[in-house]
C-alpha cells in the first residue's frame, strides 16, 4: 500500500518528501529509500494527531486515528481501499463510510 501510494505521490509532486509518522519505526526500513525521500518521526500520539490533522496532504494508514486526522484540511488524501478491513478481496467499502469524499483509494 504505501510504496504504491508513494509512487503516486512521486508521479503528481516533484520530489516529495514522506514524513511518517510511527510508534513502530522500524516499518519504513522495509520501504526502499534510494527510491523514496523518507523521513521518520515519532513522537506523542496527540502531536502526531494534531500534524496529521493540520498537514494538507496525506497518505492515511487503515487505522481510525489517522482516518479521523484526514477528515478535514486535506488538498490530496490517499486511503487504504478497503480502509479497517484491509484483509478483504472484494474491495467492499466499510460500514458506515470509511472513505473520505475527494480521496485516491490505493
Amino acid at each position: 500500500y504505501y510504496e504504491k501510494s508513494f509512487e503516486l505521490c512521486q508521479e503528481k509532486f516533484s520530489n516529495p518528501l514522506f514524513i511518517c509518522f510511527s510508534d513502530e519505526t522500524d516499518f519504513y526500513s522495509q520501504i526502499d529509500s534510494t527510491r523514496h525521500d523518507i523521513q521518520v518521526i515519532k513522537n506523542e500520539y496527540a502531536v502526531d494527531w494534531m500534524i496529521l490533522h493540520l498537514s494538507d496532504k496525506m497518505i492515511s494508514s487503515n487505522s481510525s486515528f489517522c482516518w479521523t486526522a484526514s477528515l478535514h484540511n486535506k488538498e490530496f488524501l490517499i486511503q487504504p481501499r478497503n480502509g479497517l478491513n484491509s484483509q478483504q478481496n472484494n474491495f467492499m467499502p466499510v460500514p458506515y463510510g470509511f472513505q473520505i469524499p475527494g480521496a485516491i483509494l490505493v
